[in-house]
């Protein structure tokens, strides 16, 4: 008897034939959805419009060197606002450009500000009362007053405000005005 090889020795059959069948079903498949996604659904109109930009105006009186009655006004939103605002003094030239001191409160300028303002941790100051489409703010600044010249010849003066508005609406906390902030200026008045 032959003892060498086995003459009846089992055959491997291999998995790539059956790895391929399975992957080029999974790719005809996904082809066939997307092809069917592609050209059964409509396309969806953009009907997005988005609103239309209305910055806060600032409404300022000068007397010779006297800023007064400063208030903040709100555009056409079509909702109600609360409104919050910097305060920036500054020594300034008539080209813009800022003095590197800073005018002090009290020494340089007296200010006053308005009863219905609220000066946050952050610097900012927060209108307390919510302001309509089209609404004016109570006066932010009383009075402010230059007592003293620049330090420099040429430079005057400059008392900046910067505004800026939230959408009212939603808030049902007991304190609007600070979960208005707590929800979108992380600051507390």
């Amino acid at each position: 008897m032959y003892q060498g090889k086995h003459l009846n020795k089992p055959k491997r059959r291999s998995l790539l034939p059956v790895l391929l069948a399975v992957v080029l079903t999974l790719s005809a498949a996904t082809v066939g959805v997307w092809a069917y996604l592609k050209l059964a659904t409509p396309p969806v109109k953009n009907t997005f419009t988005p609103a239309a930009s209305v910055a806060p105006v600032i409404n300022e009186t000068f007397v010779g060197n006297t800023k007064s009655n400063v208030t903040i006004s709100v555009g056409e939103t079509g909702y109600s606002v609360y409104v919050r605002a910097a305060i920036i003094v500054t020594w300034q030239d008539a080209d813009g450009n800022v003095y590197f001191t800073q005018p002090v409160k009290g020494t340089d300028y007296t200010i006053t500000y308005g009863s219905d303002w609220k000066k946050g941790t952050d610097g900012y100051w927060y209108y307390k009362n919510i302001v309509n489409s089209e609404g004016t703010t109570t006066a932010l600044i009383g009075t402010c007053t230059a007592t003293k010249e620049a330090p420099v010849s040429g430079y005057t003066l400059n008392v900046k405000i910067v505004a800026q508005t939230i959408q009212s609406a939603g808030t049902t906390d007991a304190d609007p005005v600070t979960s208005a902030m707590k929800s979108v200026w992380p600051a507390s008045p």
